[in-house]
This record gives structure tokens, C-alpha cells and sequence, in this order.
């Protein structure tokens, strides 16, 4: 993705979207990851729930990146159905 490193964790792949009734994955922002887990190391494999959804936190992504926009007010980047989808935090 990008050639992006994650700071901890993986980012999402397209492997991500095939596994049928495995929760959804989800990479969160630095900035996220600092405000709503403050920084906690053991993040990765975490859950949380968006909606009638429980994604798991498999990375976190580098400080800056926000996905497909240079900044927003997304916290996190989730796997779905229809491929990775942006949500806000």
C-alpha cells in the first residue's frame, strides 16, 4: 500500500476482504491510536465497534497518513465487503 510501514502492526490487504464471517480488520491512524488507545503498545488485536460492526486492529498507521486524503477526520481504515473503506473516528 503506497510503500507505507505501519508504526506497529500490519496495513491492510486485499486477503483482508475474503475470509467469510471473520470480523472485519481495521488500520488506525497515529492520531487515533494516541487520543482513543493513548499509545498502547498492545493495540494490535484490539476490537471496537462502528455501527453494528466489530472491527479488529491490525496496525497502526504512520503518523501523517490519513488514507486517500492528506488530512481528514477519519480515525481508521476498515476492511468490508465492498473493499477498504474509509470511517470517521
Amino acid at each position: 500500500m503506497l510503500g507505507l510501514k505501519p508504526v506497529m502492526g500490519r496495513l491492510l490487504t486485499e486477503d483482508d476482504d475474503r475470509v467469510v464471517g471473520k470480523s472485519p480488520y481495521a488500520v488506525i491512524s497515529y492520531d487515533y491510536w494516541q487520543r482513543r488507545f493513548e499509545r498502547d503498545p498492545k493495540v494490535v488485536g484490539r476490537t471496537f465497534r462502528m455501527g453494528d460492526n466489530v472491527y479488529e486492529i491490525v496496525g497502526v498507521a504512520p503518523k501523517g497518513f490519513y488514507g486517500n486524503r492528506a488530512r481528514n477526520d477519519y480515525g481508521y481504515l476498515c476492511s468490508g465487503e465492498d473493499g477498504p473503506i474509509c470511517a470517521k473516528a
